[in-house]
């Protein structure tokens, strides 16, 4: 069985973490950027602009996730390293480069679209970095002068708060989802009356939401999901340590 010291020592290995963060970012981004370029050059009848938008250099910026990839894995990496006031930077990181390859998309630029959704990932991005660096088992659990009961019941509360977060992050992110769909049906419908432009609508914001949501699910629920197991781990090695005691 693990002990509270060997994960904490595996816990300090971020790689994995880190790899998981940036590649979601790094595809979020590609799959924004082409999905803008492909979109705006066959949407014909949008009513605040004449004809379709092309882009002659849209999908050059796909290049750029690999950027996003970089930034967001070594800024991770060194967030453990110079503190916690690092832990927005993941996710700025990914509004630079946004904000960066704006010009590869005139005359729509800024694209709202494409800020909106790299918006909502650096939002993922911290909200799991904010997370995973919560401390699931301090320091003076591995105190053998304190009392195991009173070890237990504070891991006790640990489980139901992240069980708790858990289940009110997924509760609260499927009704986002929901009432998002309602706005965004209205939204498209404002935005075009023609057939063909509202269903490439309809088919191009369901593939973000889609992509989007595989990085919540990857993200920060499971970073909640990892925590509450990590609590649920810990209540088993105290219980386990107190039943190991000799009956006085």
């Amino acid at each position: 069985m693990t002990t509270m010291r060997e994960a904490h020592v595996l816990a300090a290995d971020e790689s994995p973490f880190a790899c998981r963060i940036a590649a979601f970012n790094a595809l979020g981004f590609c799959v924004t950027v082409a999905g803008v370029t492909f979109l705006d050059a066959r949407l014909t009848h949008l009513v605040q602009y004449a004809g379709p938008r092309v882009y002659p250099y849209g999908y050059y910026p796909c290049l750029v996730a690999l950027v996003v990839f970089a930034a967001v894995f070594f800024l991770i990496g060194s967030i453990r390293r110079k503190g916690m006031v690092w832990l927005f930077a993941p996710a700025f990181s990914v509004l630079v480069v946004t904000a960066a390859v704006q010009p590869f998309f005139n005359p729509s630029a800024p694209h709202m679209a494409m800020i909106g959704w790299m918006f909502l990932y650096a939002v993922a991005t911290f909200l799991s970095q904010w997370i995973h660096s919560r401390v699931t088992d301090p320091q003076f659990l591995t105190d053998n002068g304190m009392d195991k009961n009173a070890k237990l019941d504070w891991i006790k509360e640990s489980v139901v708060l992240w069980r708790t977060l858990l289940t009110g992050f997924i509760l609260s992110y499927v009704g986002l989802v929901i009432t998002w769909l309602s706005i965004d049906e209205k939204m498209s419908e404002i935005m075009t009356n023609d057939k063909a432009d509202l269903e490439l609508l309809r088919r191009g914001n369901a593939t973000a939401l889609a992509m989007y949501s595989l990085f919540v699910i990857a993200g920060p629920i499971n970073e909640l999901y990892r925590k509450t197991q990590q609590a649920m781990n810990l209540f088993g090695c105290i219980k386990n340590e107190r039943l190991a005691e000799p009956v006085k």
